[in-house]
């Protein structure tokens, strides 16, 4: 059986912008019943101008579309791990190569949620440039 693991963030990695930058794992086994929590938000809850939007952006939606998405994802098998960390507490340095430093977060966060059977990792589509994916595939092969 394939574990599927979905990573977003929030927030940006600069040194000025968000406060926080937040890296999301949701781990399942069956991704079917959430993609059609998305499908049913874009055809339901979206006006038709933005149902062919690539991403819905939480901090951007209505409560009600949140509280929609996260209701029903919690009634799915699913685990959801997160790394919340201060900007302030990063070391300057850090920030000259932002997609090392966005795969070690994410790396410790994935470290505590990676099962030995197969794997599927689908990583938030701005990060899917080539270093990234070398990078990435350097720290789990």
């Amino acid at each position: 059986m394939t574990t599927y693991i979905y990573i977003d963030e929030s927030g940006d990695l600069g040194i000025r912008g968000s406060k926080y930058f937040i890296i999301v794992a949701l781990k399942t086994e069956n991704p079917l019943p959430l993609r059609r929590i998305i499908k049913k938000v874009r055809k339901r809850k979206l006006k038709k101008s933005l149902q062919k939007i690539p991403e819905i952006k939480a901090n951007k939606s209505p409560s009600h579309i949140r509280k929609y998405v996260l209701k029903h994802t919690i009634k799915n098998e699913v685990v959801i791990s997160a790394i919340v960390v201060e900007k302030s507490k990063i070391l300057p340095r850090l920030y000259d190569v932002k997609n090392r430093l966005y795969n070690y977060l994410a790396g410790i966060l994935l470290k505590n949620i990676i099962p030995s059977e197969n794997i599927e990792i689908v990583i938030d589509k701005k990060d899917t440039n080539a270093l990234i994916r070398e990078d990435f595939n350097e720290i789990y092969n």
